[in-house]
């Protein structure tokens, strides 16, 4: 027989990525890594949950307004002053609102959100100061021409 130096052998060495995966070292990690990235899920998404009810009047009214027909309705000066109040406290939980928040691993991010919301609670409220001036300046002409 024929010397074949070790080097030319043909071995069958053991396969890394099945060594580790046996590992219970590395099922441990695993497994907490696992329970890591859900536990931080499930943080965000209580934290989306109660910042993002509060702004979502906001996107709700918007979607739903018709500034037509609410200046159509009769208005009292109780009544307008309830709904600017109203939107004036979107305003407010708006300029409140985190742009970004971390959860562990995670960001929940809302710069955007609070970019399109800002302007619908904005144009609300002018459309309802340009209403309280129309109604004012109705309300004083008919005034004027009945004295």
């Amino acid at each position: 027989a024929r010397f074949v130096p070790l080097a030319r052998r043909p071995q069958h060495a053991p396969d890394p990525q099945l060594v580790v995966r046996a590992s219970a070292d590395f099922r441990a990690t695993c497994a907490a890594v696992d329970a890591k990235v859900a536990s931080d899920f499930a943080r965000a998404r209580e934290y989306a949950d109660a910042a993002f009810a509060r702004v979502w009047p906001v996107y709700e009214h918007a979607r739903r307004w018709d500034f037509d027909a609410y200046k159509r309705r009769a208005h009292t000066v109780a009544s307008l002053r309830r709904e600017l109040e109203r939107v004036a406290a979107w305003e407010r939980e708006l300029e409140k609102m985190r742009t970004r928040q971390t959860c562990g691993l995670l960001e929940v991010e809302s710069r955007r959100l609070r970019q399109a919301l800002a302007p619908l609670a904005a144009e609300k409220m002018a459309a309802l100061k340009d209403l309280v001036r129309d109604l004012a300046r109705a309300k004083c002409r008919d005034q004027r021409a009945k004295y």
